[in-house]
């Protein structure tokens, strides 16, 4: 039984997983098909324009947070078998 500080872990990483999927889905389901629509030239710079977007440290943040949390549960002692 998962109980103490590596419940809130596994509780965590499995919202904050749940988090970046959304965000993916959204840009796969939507977004991919809005630039679709547009001429390819106009596609590739707002594309383009999304991708230098993209990388600021309020994304980058919430995009790589959930690999860290991904390691806490195992490496807490009362999820290491004795």
């Amino acid at each position: 039984m998962i109980d103490g500080i590596q419940l809130y872990l596994v509780i965590a990483t499995a919202l904050a997983c749940g988090l970046m999927s959304g965000a993916l889905y959204a840009s796969s389901s939507f977004v991919m098909a809005g630039l679709g629509r547009l001429p390819p030239e106009q596609g590739i710079a707002a594309m383009q324009s999304i991708n230098v977007t993209a990388v600021r440290p309020g994304f980058m943040a919430g995009f790589f947070r959930h690999q860290g949390l991904l390691q806490c549960p195992s490496l807490h002692p009362a999820g290491r078998r004795r």
